[in-house]
């Protein structure tokens, strides 16, 4: 994610141990979701056989920006001030975002699969890790960079999965699509 984006932001401020920084609400409540996390639902839901239709990726649960700030000055060490800039502020700022996932879970649990979102400090320490790594001037990713790539995702994303059958009463899944749409 580009470093405007609230969490890239902040660790790029903790990390290089900036006084201050600039951010709009921080009480709005927002889900983040981990990406190696999103991957897995969504590969299951391929391989599982689920009902054609919309799932939501998602966890849920929804935190405060200014939750997310302490975690990361705690892990950190770092504790800038932050300054409210009402350039950053949208005039249609709604207070909480959060997607509701009863169906992709209903979905995998009765298909035997069962998959937990790591908890925020989890992977906070994760971006984190990968994001000194590569300051301290090593070239190759580590393994929480290759798996973190787009750090999280702070949008419900709506998985359009089409299952097309080949033939009556077949289960042969070929021609299947998937397609992630924002919404």
């Amino acid at each position: 994610q580009k470093e405007s984006f609230f969490i890239p932001k902040i660790l790029k401020a903790h990390i290089q141990k900036e006084p201050f920084i600039r951010l709009g609400r921080v009480e709005t409540k927002r889900e983040f979701n981990d990406v190696r996390w999103t991957v897995k639902i969504i590969r299951s839901l391929a391989e599982v056989d689920a009902p054609p239709g919309n799932y939501n990726i998602c966890s849920g649960e929804a935190f405060k920006a200014s939750e997310i700030l302490s975690i990361v000055s705690e892990k950190t060490k770092h504790f800038p001030e932050i300054i409210s800039d009402v350039e950053l502020l949208r005039p249609d700022e709604q207070n909480i975002i959060v997607g509701d996932p009863t169906r992709t879970l209903n979905t995998l649990n009765q298909n035997g699969i069962r998959l937990r979102q790591p908890p925020i400090r989890k992977i906070l320490s994760d971006m984190i890790h990968c994001i000194l790594y590569r300051i301290d001037g090593k070239q190759e990713a580590c393994l929480s960079c290759i798996q973190i790539i787009l750090f999280i995702v702070p949008t419900h994303l709506v998985l359009h999965y089409c299952v097309q059958r080949q033939g009556r009463g077949s289960r042969n899944r070929r021609g299947c699509t998937a397609q992630l749409l924002l919404v």
